[in-house]
């Protein structure tokens, strides 16, 4: 199926840019795929900005594909003079959703007619289970509603975190698990984790959303990173990334005393003025400003993508309430 849409999608001599990391499973499936195609390939590496720039600026590729967190990073070059982004009509990001913030300066960015941001929300045990585009450039829209499954080829449910008992009206909260042809058979030589994340036939994925009237899934974040006095806080975040233009980045974690508290990097490291950020968050939960960190310092996953818990660790320790 991925190179049917390749063939469908790309030209012969047009370029395909990836930004992926080599410790990924996305990364295998996605070269066989470029290969099967035959069409220029231009493999990024490094997702520094600057770097970036300077490839994208002089191969001009057509489609884009790489993880949220680096599109984020790469919103500085849709300001870059020598157009790095003009010629993409396709970005492509994969395993979670992005910022409305950034699919709305991607699609700004491209000089083509009618660029679209193709958005899967994936995991490595499952492939792709949902997918959703974005055409507009004027209506940033909510990017947490990350498509519907029956285009990814998967089933999903949603399920009690506590009890597992599945949840059938829309707009309930639950638990995602996943049913589909494309579900690894396991970790290997690690059979009690993979017993573990079955619960009777369905996948577990670890993330938390809801599903709405038609079907489509609207996710809310990992289990493990729920925090306490605001439940759909990537929506929050979303918010503030859209109001403040000065982050790069904005994380919302619980403190040892389940309050929550704000992290955040900024482009040239800059501070932030208190008095925009209180006029920022004055329709919002009580929030204090942000502790700024530089990217440097935030922990990574392989796919660039901000790992809570060990942040958590590292600004609070081991500290109980």
């Amino acid at each position: 199926m991925q190179v049917l849409g390749g063939r469908l999608l790309l030209g012969r001599r047009e370029v395909l840019a990836t930004c992926l990391t080599t410790a990924h499973a996305r990364t295998l499936s996605g070269l066989a795929t470029i290969a099967a195609l035959g069409v220029p390939h231009l493999a990024l590496v490094d997702p520094d900005p600057a770097s970036a720039a300077t490839l994208l600026a002089r191969h001009r590729p057509t489609l884009i594909e790489t993880f949220p967190n680096v599109f984020t990073r790469w919103e500085v070059l849709a300001e870059d003079p020598t157009g790095p982004l003009a010629n993409v009509r396709i970005f492509l990001s994969t395993f979670d959703a992005a910022h409305p913030r950034t699919i709305h300066t991607m699609l700004r960015a491209s000089s083509r007619r009618l660029p679209v941001y193709a958005q899967a929300y994936a995991q490595s045990e499952t492939g792709a289970i949902a997918l959703s585009f974005r055409l507009s450039q004027r209506r940033r829209g909510d990017a947490r509603h990350v498509g519907w499954p029956a285009l990814a080829f998967n089933r999903i449910r949603l399920v009690n975190p506590d009890t597992g008992t599945p949840l059938r009206r829309p707009g309930e909260t639950g638990a995602i698990e996943v049913r589909g042809p494309g579900l690894f058979a396991g970790y290997h030589g690690e059979p009690e984790r993979t017993q573990s994340g079955w619960h009777d036939g369905w996948w577990r994925t670890g993330d938390l959303g809801t599903r709405g009237i038609h079907g489509a899934l609207r996710l809310h974040g990992r289990v493990v990173d729920a925090v306490t006095e605001i439940p759909d806080y990537l929506a929050r975040e979303d918010v503030l990334l859209d109001r403040l233009d000065e982050l790069d980045e904005l994380l919302i974690l619980d403190d040892p005393h389940g309050h929550p508290v704000a992290v955040a990097t900024t482009r040239g490291d800059r501070p932030i003025d208190p008095a925009r950020w209180a006029a920022a968050t004055a329709d919002l939960p009580a929030l204090a400003p942000p502790r700024l960190l530089r990217w440097e310092q935030l922990p990574t996953t392989a796919t660039w993508k901000v790992r809570r818990p060990a942040l958590r660790q590292q600004l609070f320790g081991n500290a109980n309430p």
